[in-house]
């Protein structure tokens, strides 16, 4: 699963924007002229009847100088994205967008509603996997109950030998694995883990018969009695 916990691993930004995503609007010093800056501006000698000083294309100059002077919206000297609560900023990704970002003229603005997108689309993939990682383990114990070996009649049976064969084999680290990953209901692992509890069972049955048959003094004084 992102990082995100993890997140969400993962919770994670590592794609680059998609075509649609990266045509964000243009700024100020890349959209197109307009008006009497598009043509150029009229000749200084042109007659003007709107203009009293007769004096067009100075206004169109003066105009284009405005935009070049004034602060256009355009990439920052560094992009300073935000993740929602829980999620990491993969640096490797961003790494590689910051040049694309800047080629495309983004503002951080700009920039950010790209990085929500991929930060929504994320943990709405990162919660379908959990989901389905939930029915793969609600399956499993499925199985098992099903299974002509552990299931069935001989489910608690079963379980009660692997709870024991784990008690007795198992690290406090392999039964927290199995608790978080849900691996603890793999039908072949219970199989497996019941059949070490069932062999284990046995050998105690058959070494407590030993025992009482040596530690019975009747038995000690007449062997030979049946």
């Amino acid at each position: 699963m992102a990082d995100a916990n993890n997140s969400s691993a993962a919770q994670n930004t590592d794609a680059a924007p998609s075509g649609d995503q990266a045509a964000a609007g243009t700024s100020l010093m890349t959209a197109a002229p307009t008006g009497d800056a598009a043509k150029g501006g009229a000749p200084a000698n042109a007659a003007d009847p709107n203009n009293s000083n007769g004096d067009a294309g100075a206004n169109g100059d003066q105009n284009q100088t405005d935009n070049k002077d004034g602060k256009a919206p355009g990439a920052p000297e560094k992009y300073d994205l935000k993740v929602p609560d829980g999620m990491t900023l993969d640096e490797a990704a961003l790494a590689e967008f910051d040049p694309v970002a800047r080629e495309l003229n983004l503002s951080n603005e700009q920039a950010q509603k790209l990085a929500d997108i991929y930060s929504k689309r994320m943990t709405e993939l990162a919660q379908k996997q959990q989901e389905s990682w939930k029915d793969t383990t609600a399956k499993w114990v499925d199985d098992v109950k099903a299974d002509k070996e552990i299931g069935g009649q001989n489910l608690d049976t079963s379980v009660r030998h692997a709870q024991a064969a784990l008690a007795k084999f198992g690290t406090p680290e392999l039964k927290a694995q199995m608790d978080a990953t849900g691996m603890g209901n793999h039908p072949e692992l219970v199989r497996v883990f019941a059949r070490i509890g069932k062999a284990m069972a046995e050998d105690t049955f058959v070494q407590s018969s030993r025992d009482g048959v040596q530690g019975d003094p009747a038995r000690k004084m007449f062997p030979t009695m049946n």
